[in-house]
């Protein structure tokens, strides 16, 4: 019993530790930014608030290590600052909220009050600070900075920031975008139309061809052309992938692999010609396949394991997509068939 009350002692004591530890644990504060001086507290007990007593009040911009000063006013929607001077800063972390501000040389005690308020004190009085909250203008103040601070220890310019100006550039900035959206979207609609009419144009110059190719063609040639095609009806591999599919056998890819191989060699660039009408997806080329193997839809649905619906969609799609006109799947198995 006195072991385990000796641990729990001795646990106690670290956990205080711990605490003591944490609670003077130095805070990692930062005052970059924009900061106005609002009150300055007299030791006599008399304050000066700016906002009461004063139309413009003392600014500074902290960077990493240069400050920049200036007076500050606003009215009307506008926000204005004339520059005063630049110098150098630095912060010594002192702990418990307190730290050391070293400006151009001089040390001051610098009080955190909270993330937005500090107190910095000099020759008895201390000065309130509070960080500027709005995020346009301290934008509009840092870039100003960034623009002119080679000359600002010189600048006798007066910057003003109007947020009626703001809000029409900003509408303005708008606009030009939605224009610029609308310009872009008739320039890809109009694109899209020109290619679309050349796609057209193509394929039916390739189907004039095709149709006066088959039109023209000698009598001994369509015999001969005939007499190929019986002996590809009737060969060996023909009966074999028929019987095949006709017992529900799935392709693999070596059996279209095979198929597409016959085909082209019996019927001359048959898929290399489906191709240049119209880039078709793998199921889209497997159907014409096989309606050019005489295929039933029945025996096609099987084979590509999809619904007799699916194939007859397939079809009409396809006729529709290279025509560019509505038509039947019986349609499509025709012009596949007259290739």
């Amino acid at each position: 019993m006195k072991s385990l009350k000796h641990i729990y002692t001795l646990f106690i004591i670290i956990c205080a530790l711990i605490t003591s530890c944490t609670s003077n644990e130095e805070r990692n504060f930062e005052i970059q930014g924009v900061w106005v001086l609002t009150n300055i507290h007299i030791p006599d007990g008399s304050d000066f608030n700016y906002y009461e007593r004063s139309n413009t009040m003392p600014m500074k911009i902290f960077t990493d290590s240069i400050y920049y000063v200036a007076m500050e006013s606003s009215e009307h929607e506008r926000f204005c600052f004339r520059p005063s001077y630049s110098g150098t800063y630095r912060l010594i972390n002192k702990g418990n909220n307190e730290c050391l501000y070293v400006e151009d040389g001089s040390t001051h005690e610098l009080t955190i009050e909270n993330d937005t308020v500090i107190n910095i004190k000099d020759l008895g009085r201390s000065y309130e600070w509070h960080k500027m909250q709005n995020e346009a203008n301290i934008n509009d103040v840092l870039k100003t900075i960034e623009q002119d601070k080679d000359s600002w220890n010189d600048n006798q310019n007066y910057y003003v920031f109007s947020e009626t100006e703001r809000h029409l550039q900003s509408d303005k900035n708008n606009l030009i975008t939605i224009i610029l959206c609308i310009i872009l979207g008739f320039a890809l609609l109009a694109y899209y139309t020109r290619n679309l009419y050349q796609n057209k144009a193509r394929i039916e110059t390739q189907l004039k061809q095709i149709r006066k190719e088959i039109d023209e063609r000698p009598k001994v040639v369509q015999d001969a052309l005939k007499s190929v095609e019986n002996d590809f009806l009737n060969s060996d591999f023909y009966l074999s992938i028929r019987k095949r599919i006709s017992n529900g056998e799935r392709m693999k890819k070596a059996d279209w692999e095979e198929i597409e191989r016959h085909v082209n060699s019996t019927y001359s660039g048959f898929t290399s010609r489906l191709f240049n009408l119209y880039p078709m997806s793998q199921i889209e080329m497997q159907t014409s396949l096989l309606i050019k193997l005489r295929v039933p839809a029945t025996e096609i649905a099987n084979t590509l394991t999809k619904s007799t619906s699916t194939i007859s969609s397939i079809r009409s799609r396809l006729y529709g997509k290279v025509f560019n006109s509505k038509g039947s799947a019986k349609d499509w198995d025709e012009f596949i068939l007259s290739l």
